[in-house]
């Protein structure tokens, strides 16, 4: 991505600003814990201003090597969350990463709108139409 204006690193994530709301997060490849995932969340919220307007955020998985807990993806999908993420692309390359998704959208649910890719491209289009 050419024109990022912000880039932060959480603990689990380099978030990349490609234009205002729109967020590209690079995933980092380790295992999350729940403390890792709200103090990532608190970060997006603060340096992006999530809490007065939603982000669409692009989320590159390619570096992930582990799959997360129960307890990760459910506080990833809490309507809590829709606050600062208003829709999230998952761009998937790896087979850890697709059980990984598939188990967040099938059993934890977000209340955001969801969907898998398997490029930047199409991710990036979906997100702009929204």
């Amino acid at each position: 991505m050419s024109n990022i204006t912000k880039l932060i690193r959480t603990p689990i994530a380099e978030l990349e600003e490609i234009e205002e709301g729109l967020i590209h997060a690079n995933m980092l490849g380790h295992r999350y814990t729940l403390g890792q995932c709200i103090e990532h969340m608190s970060i997006m919220r603060k340096e992006f201003n999530a809490d007065v307007k939603p982000l669409l955020v692009m989320v590159s998985m390619e570096s992930m090597r582990a799959g997360s807990s129960k307890k990760v993806r459910d506080y990833f999908a809490q309507p809590e969350n829709a606050r600062t993420n208003k829709a999230n692309a998952f761009i998937i390359s790896s087979s850890i990463s697709k059980i990984t998704i598939n188990l967040f959208l099938k059993f934890s649910k977000p209340s955001y709108p969801t969907k898998i890719f398997s490029n930047k491209e199409d991710a990036l289009a979906w997100l702009k139409s929204l």
